[in-house]
C-alpha cells in the first residue's frame, strides 16, 4: 500500500507540477503576444498618422499652389488714385481668389485663415456701410499681401 501512496503523490505531484510549469510559460507567452501586438499597434497609429499629415500638407500646398495662381492671374491690389494707398479690386478677389480659399479653408495654416478673416471683416464693414474710405482698401491690400507673403513663406520654410 505504501507503494501505491507513493506513486499516487509522485504522478499528482508530477501533474501539479507539469500544469503549473504550462500554466506559467502559458501565461508568459501571453503577455509577451500582447506586448508585441500593443507594438504593432502603435507603429500602425503612428504610421497612418504620419501618412495622414503627410496627405493634409500636401492638400494643404495644392491649395496655396491654385491661391498663388489665382493671384498671378488676376491684379488683385493695384496703385490707389491716392499717394501710398493701394487700390484693392474686392469683385475680383471676391469672384477668382476667396472660393479656392473657402473650399479648403479647414487645410490652411491658422494665420492665413486670420488674414482671409480678417479681409472679410473688412469687406463686410464696407459693405455694410455702402462706402469706402481709402484707408480701408488700402488695409485689404496690406491684408492681401500679408496671407501671399505667409503663404510664400510656407514653401521656403
Amino acid at each position: 500500500m505504501d507503494t501505491v501512496i507513493v506513486t499516487v503523490i509522485g504522478t499528482l505531484s508530477g501533474t501539479l507540477i507539469g500544469t503549473l510549469g504550462t500554466w506559467i510559460m502559458n501565461n508568459q507567452k501571453n503577455k509577451h503576444d500582447n506586448m508585441q501586438a500593443e507594438k504593432r499597434r502603435k507603429w500602425e497609429l503612428e504610421d497612418k498618422e504620419r501618412t495622414e499629415l503627410r496627405e493634409s500638407e500636401q492638400n494643404k500646398f495644392i491649395v496655396y499652389n491654385k491661391i498663388l495662381k489665382s493671384a498671378s492671374e488676376h491684379m488683385i491690389v493695384t496703385a490707389g488714385k491716392y499717394i501710398n494707398l493701394r487700390d484693392f479690386k474686392i469683385k475680383t478677389y471676391m469672384d477668382s481668389v476667396r472660393p479656392i480659399i473657402y473650399e479648403n479653408l479647414h487645410l490652411l495654416d491658422k494665420e492665413v485663415v486670420s488674414r482671409v478673416r480678417k479681409i472679410d471683416t473688412e469687406i463686410d464693414k464696407m459693405n455694410f456701410l455702402d462706402d469706402s474710405e481709402p484707408e480701408w482698401v488700402d488695409n485689404c491690400a496690406r491684408l492681401y499681401d500679408e496671407m501671399l507673403e505667409m503663404i510664400e513663406s510656407k514653401y521656403l520654410g
